[in-house]
């Protein structure tokens, strides 16, 4: 059994946004905008972890801070 208890969600949700992170030029985010099926880098770095306990945990994100989720709000598969 794998256990969670000594993870660093810090590290793991900033290697998360590394993964994400795009420069393009504006011909190109509208070209990828109007052909790709998938949400543009800003989205998927920045909406997913906003759903974890552990990321809120991690950065000290509270009620007052512009990417704060209400727990009752966020989404859970799982």
């Amino acid at each position: 059994m794998h256990t969670l208890d000594n993870a660093d969600f810090k590290e793991y949700f900033t290697n998360w946004a590394r993964i994400w992170c795009m420069k393009a030029k504006e011909e190109i985010i509208q070209l990828l905008l109007a052909k790709d099926v998938h949400a543009p880098a800003p989205i998927r770095a920045n909406i997913p972890p906003r759903n974890f306990s552990e990321w809120y945990e991690a950065f000290d994100v509270t009620q007052k801070d512009q990417m704060y989720i209400a727990p009752e709000k966020r989404i859970s598969i799982w």
